[in-house]
């Protein structure tokens, strides 16, 4: 046997190339490490053979190689059977044949992973939306980040959306507190009211205070609540208002908005401890109560009121006399020696100021002013004094008189709710002066609307539909 020889030099020609055994002879077989065939040794050799070879012979043949040192064991060889633990460390961890990574901790055996991702078993559920004041904040997708969830957030302000507000996660219309009056209706967190359709209806000053039939008026000055009030032509009149209401100018400084308002009362009950004054058309105001009793001194201005059943009569001194209020055609409320004189066109106060001969409708009389009777007072006429009685249209006040006398609501300038017991009952227009024509059996006084004051009498008359009123 030849010793240290290159490769190939003994036994043939060089070992051919190859990448598998299909490429090499059929004895060869491919050495893909190095990359060339190789021969299959001969085991034609029994094992017999090989069990009498004397280790001396076998080492005699061997090549000259290193030596390894074999550590020493002791006495006894050792059992291959066994652990190998105690063979020499080479670098390589004890465990290697169970297949284990080498980079893993040596206490993976423990159960404790000390590398798992602590968003495994974490799930961000949806979150729901929040409201912070008026602001709505709503949350996109959950991110787990080291084992908390977190959120985009966005915040929506829900009074720049119509003056909403936030409510239970959303932006929701404001609610109206108090609520609405009709026909108002809530209109982010305000009430939005139309133009005045009809008379009490709520409405909106600041849509303009005249709205066609209506006028537009706060008339609670502690809630700046408004409603709408039917206009009317004529101060202190009942001409265009419903039954129980009144003409007035309701605003002190602007007098020319005349509105129709509702009656108080009917009666002194109504009034609180006041006195109700009555008006035509069932329309009354409570005079407020006080302690000035009959015949004492009174001052509104200064609160000094009368007591009820009585009301302040004044002069233009702003002071007046308390007097007690009665009823004119039934002559309830006055004393013996005392007339119930006209106050109202529906009321009147008790005077002592009797005439001293007229007593009843026509008689002749003294003192212009005085009383004849209860509702009749002593005027001055073209030659003489005589009585005339107050009456209301459509009623029997004139009743008793004579047959031809009628109540005439033409002879009061610009009062048609009272008249007085007339004989100017006409039939046709020959009935009448040469100036007045007969309308509905009353001699009406002709007039133009350039020549009302001589036409008429005087300038508290006017001149409507060509006759005088």
């Amino acid at each position: 046997m030849v010793l240290g020889c290159a490769e190939g030099e003994v036994g043939g020609p060089p070992a051919a190339t190859c990448s598998e055994d299909s490429e090499c002879l059929v004895d060869q077989r491919c050495d893909v490490v190095a990359g060339v065939c190789r021969d299959v040794p001969d085991m034609s050799v029994g094992m017999e053979d090989m069990a009498v070879a004397e280790p001396e012979d076998m080492r005699r043949d061997a090549p000259d190689l290193p030596t390894l040192m074999r550590p020493d064991f002791g006495q006894e060889e050792p059992d291959l059977g066994q652990d190998l633990g105690g063979m020499v460390d080479q670098g390589m961890p004890e465990d290697m044949g169970s297949g284990v990574d080498m980079n893993v901790p040596e206490d993976m055996g423990s159960g404790v992973d000390m590398m798992v991702d602590p968003c495994l078993s974490v799930t961000c559920a949806p979150k729901d939306n929040e409201c912070s004041g008026d602001f709505l904040v709503s949350y996109g997708g959950g991110v787990c980040d080291d084992g908390a969830c977190t959120y985009a957030e966005t915040r929506t302000d829900c009074a720049a959306m119509g003056n909403r507000k936030c409510e239970n996660g959303a932006c929701v219309d404001r609610e109206c507190d108090p609520a609405c009056e009709a026909p108002g209706v809530c209109d982010q967190g305000s009430c939005s009211f139309p133009l005045c359709a009809a008379e009490g209806d709520a409405c909106e000053p600041l849509s303009g205070t005249d709205q066609g039939d209506f006028l537009c008026l706060i008339d609670n000055q502690a809630t700046s609540e408004a409603h709408c009030f039917s206009k009317c032509d004529e101060d202190g009149a009942s001409g265009g208002c419903a039954t129980g209401q009144r003409c007035f100018a309701a605003v002190s400084n602007s007098p020319d908005l005349l509105i129709c308002i509702d009656s108080e009362c009917s009666s002194n009950a109504d009034c609180s401890g006041g006195t109700c004054i009555k008006f035509e058309n069932s329309f009354g105001y409570c005079e407020p109560g006080g302690v000035v009793p009959t015949g004492g001194t009174c001052e509104p201005a200064s609160d000094q009121w009368c007591q009820q059943g009585n009301t302040c009569v004044t002069g233009s001194t702003g002071t007046g006399v308390c007097e007690a209020v009665c009823e004119p055609w039934g002559g309830t409320g006055c004393g013996a020696s005392e007339y119930c004189a006209l106050y109202t066109n529906r009321m009147g106060v008790c005077t002592s100021d009797q005439d001293a001969t007229g007593q009843d409708a026509y008689d002749l009389c003294t003192t212009p002013g005085n009383y004849c009777a209860d509702a009749t007072v002593c005027i001055t006429g073209s030659t003489d004094n005589f009585c005339v009685k107050y009456c209301r249209p459509g009623s029997a006040d004139c009743a008793g008189i004579h047959s031809t006398v009628t109540c005439d609501n033409y002879v009061l300038p610009g009062e048609r709710s009272l008249g007085i017991c007339n004989v100017a009952a006409c039939t046709t227009s020959t009935d009448c002066s040469t100036t007045a024509d007969c309308v509905n059996g009353l001699c009406r006084q002709r007039c133009t609307a350039g020549t009302v004051a001589a036409d008429c009498g005087s300038s508290s008359w006017s001149c409507v539909g060509g006759y005088c009123e």
